[in-house]
């Protein structure tokens, strides 16, 4: 199986989509490889150095608990500004016009964990439709859905009762990868196709849950700690 961050490290085309480009990232700690190298590194092995970086939930280094705000920083080896998109407000929950500033693109690359209640997917959906609304592209780099593909479960959101762990009516556990709900909404709100590049999974067996997958589990949450498992 290969993730679109594998392939982005192996194929020449996507690395010509984003080479002399001035880009943001937004992504957090499991955002990593088959090697468990982080998709900061497989950059910075292809020459090619975000301008700011985007922290999700849990922010960018992945300790705050749900819930706790994360401050904005400085990243120590590519000294980008790390923003939150974390806050107190729905406001602060996407990338403001003035972070977007002065780029071309902006690569996202999460692991969620394929219940809407975490907030991976919707932070992946605001950055898309922010970035548009400033006239920049996305690339997402596509990660299998670690409860699997085949199977959806609970009840949709209701009208009225939208929120940040909940923002689109999908079900609780809605079977899809963030790109296919980012794709799915942003085909929705009719962004052209030149806004989103989803760069997806190759040999992803849709059934299959993380603990099958040939690669090691890096916890997305510090409330996700173990892969789920098959029931024995």
């Amino acid at each position: 199986m290969l993730i679109g961050l594998d392939r982005l490290r192996s194929e020449d085309g996507l690395v010509r989509l984003l080479g002399g480009r001035p880009f943001g990232l937004l992504s957090h700690p499991a955002a990593v490889d088959k090697g468990l190298v982080h998709v900061s590194q497989v950059l910075a092995d292809l020459e090619l150095t975000p301008r700011i970086i985007f922290g999700p939930e849990h922010g960018y280094g992945g300790e705050a608990q749900d819930m706790v705000g994360v401050s904005d920083a400085r990243d120590p080896h590519t000294g980008a500004r790390i923003v939150s998109l974390y806050g107190e407000t729905f406001g602060e929950l996407s990338p403001r016009a003035s972070d977007l500033e002065g780029l071309e693109l902006l690569v996202i690359d999460l692991a969620d964990v394929g219940s809407r209640y975490y907030t991976f997917v919707w932070s992946a959906l605001l950055a898309v439709r922010a970035a548009h609304a400033a006239g920049i592209s996305v690339v997402l780099l596509d990660r299998p859905n670690p409860l699997g593909g085949t199977t959806c479960e609970g009840r949709l959101v209701e009208p009225g009762f939208a929120s940040f762990v909940g923002l689109e009516p999908v079900p609780v556990r809605h079977g899809l990868t963030i790109g296919e709900i980012v794709s799915l909404f942003a085909d929705r709100d009719g962004l052209p196709r030149e806004a989103l590049s989803v760069i997806p999974c190759i040999g992803w067996q849709r059934e299959a849950l993380a603990s099958a997958w040939d690669r090691p589990y890096v916890m997305p949450s510090p409330n996700m700690p173990t892969e789920p498992r098959a029931p024995l």
